[in-house]
This record gives structure tokens, C-alpha cells and sequence, in this order.
């Protein structure tokens, strides 16, 4: 027997919410000092940052702010910044636990090597904390279907936009990039495509580049109690059309494709919610920065 359903607009009364949110990336310091009789820090230098300067002076306020073992010549604390989980901490940044597990996971040929390291700090300070500072969610709105059992499936619909002109300024300086449109034209992409520009890069840092920037997929969560649901943003493909296909998890990939403004919106539907789940929430939607870490191709 088919399913009835009944379907109502849901208007967001004043138990539930949308929640706007400043963005902040995540990062690392390593701090060297010494101290002096009372434990207190002196001659403070640090000698490691990803990003690159970002927050020195919060772990200089760590480490003026904390008492340490009195009279020491040196003494190395390492700290990290990861303040709303909205973008992943660097490789860098990584305990040594955790990086073992991926290098032993997953074989990320040369992106742990330091010949690559200003290059992804362009990519991560330049490419996508540019998508991060000026992201912005231009419109949200709901809707909920009440099933015959009783619960909700409560769908959310937002649009949103960021400047892509540092992202593609950045891509095109290494790769063939074009912009292109959906067929409504209400839905504007950037294909970085795995063909190398005009810059004297050998094939193989060309591809290892390129698999850099496909280990980070930027994404839109929303979150309804413990439900959580996904808005991709951004991914390695290897469709051939615009933006669409399945997101690849290998490295090799033909292209990676950002959608930089979707005005014709995306949904997410929670399914089978409990009346009290939706008689009071937050629509939180957070732009972030996830990890994929692509498995590399078999040799």
C-alpha cells in the first residue's frame, strides 16, 4: 500500500532557530623558551606555524600565560587551534600517531615532503581560506512531511555564494581552469582541470599538486539534534559534466570542481524525525573543510 503523506510548510517559531556562525581555521604553533625562577616563560621563539603566522599571537598568550618548571635553558610545547571543527588541522599539525596512520594508510607520495611546503600553504592560506572568509549563506528555508506513523522528514533548502577570484587565480597560475554555468545559469562552477598551464612543472608535480588540493573537500553541514546532513561544495571528480558525478577517492582524478554561487539551492532531508526533534532546534549550517586523503592510484 502506497504511503500517505501530508505536507506542511514549517515556519520557524521562536524555540527554533538559524544560527550564523564566523568561520575560523585551525592551525598549530611550536613554541621554544626558557624559563626563570618562578616558571614563567622568557626568550620565547617559534620555531614552527601552520598556518604560516596565523596564531603566534594566541600561542604567545599560551605561553606568557602559563607557569613552567623553574630555571630551564629550554623547553618545547606544541599547541594546537581547532576552535569549532570547521577546518581540518594541517598534515603538519598531526600528532605522530595519527600520521603514521595515514602514511601507512594511505600512500600520500609527496605531499609530506617539505619541497611542497610553500605550495600548499598558498593552497591552504590562499585557496581555501579565501572559500572560508567569504562564504556566505544567502538563504535558508524549510519544509516537513508528516508520514503516517507520526514522524517528520524536515527538509532544509539553502543558497549560498563565496569569491572565487583568489581560487582561481591561484589554480590557473598551475592549471587550465574554466568557469561554467548550469543550464539555468542560476548555478556558477570552477573546473580545475588535470591539464597544466603554461608554468615549466614536471607531470608528476603537476599531479601531486593537484591531488593536494583533492585532499580537501569543503562542505555545509547541518545539524538537527544528533542528525547530521552534507552540502558538497567542492571535490575531486571524474565526470565529464560541470559539476555533477560521484566524488572521487582516488588520486588521478580528471578535475576538481568548485560550485562558487548556487542560487538555485540545495536540499537536505532528515528522514523519520520524532515530533519532539523538530519542536525545538537550531538550524546550524557550517561551511568546513573536511579531509579525504585519496587512496593513491596502484602502481
Amino acid at each position: 500500500m502506497k504511503k500517505q503523506t501530508a505536507i506542511l510548510l514549517l515556519l520557524i517559531t521562536s524555540t527554533s532557530s538559524i544560527a550564523n556562525n564566523v568561520y575560523t581555521p585551525s592551525g598549530c604553533v611550536e613554541a621554544r623558551f626558557s624559563t626563570n625562577e618562578n616558571g614563567k616563560a622568557k626568550d620565547i621563539f617559534f620555531s614552527k606555524h601552520y598556518p604560516k603566522d596565523l596564531f603566534l599571537e594566541e600561542a604567545y598568550n599560551n605561553v606568557k600565560g602559563g607557569t613552567f618548571t623553574p630555571n630551564q635553558k629550554e623547553l618545547v610545547t606544541f599547541y594546537q587551534f581547532q576552535n569549532d571543527n570547521s577546518w581540518p588541522l594541517p598534515f603538519e599539525c598531526l600528532d605522530e600517531k595519527k600520521k603514521e596512520k595515514y602514511l601507512s594508510n594511505f600512500e600520500l607520495n609527496n605531499l609530506h615532503n617539505r619541497e611542497f611546503k610553500d605550495t600548499k600553504d598558498a593552497i591552504d592560506t590562499l585557496f581555501f581560506q579565501s572559500m572560508y572568509d567569504t562564504f556566505d549563506i544567502t538563504n535558508i528555508s524549510t519544509s516537513k512531511e508528516i508520514n503516517t506513523d507520526g514522524t517528520v522528514n524536515l527538509s532544509v533548502s539553502l543558497t549560498y555564494k563565496f569569491d572565487a577570484e583568489l581560487a582561481n587565480k591561484l589554480s590557473s597560475h598551475y592549471f587550465k581552469t574554466k568557469y561554467s554555468t548550469s543550464e539555468t545559469g542560476n548555478t556558477k562552477y570552477i573546473e580545475i582541470l588535470r591539464e597544466k598551464s603554461n608554468h615549466q612543472l614536471s607531470d608528476t608535480d603537476a599531479n601531486d599538486i593537484l591531488n593536494y588540493i583533492g585532499q580537501r573537500i569543503p562542505v555545509i553541514t547541518i545539524d538537527i539534534g544528533e542528525h547530521r546532513k552534507s552540502i558538497l561544495v567542492g571535490a575531486p571528480l571524474n565526470s565529464d559534466y560541470h559539476c555533477g558525478g560521484n566524488v572521487a577517492k582516488r588520486e588521478g582524478f580528471k578535475k576538481y570542481c568548485l560550485t562558487h554561487e548556487n542560487n538555485e539551492g540545495s536540499t537536505v532531508v532528515f528522514k523519520n524525525l520524532k515530533t519532539e526533534e523538530i519542536e525545538s532546534f537550531t538550524i546550524n549550517p557550517i561551511f568546513r573543510i573536511t579531509n579525504s586523503y585519496l587512496l593513491a592510484l596502484p602502481k
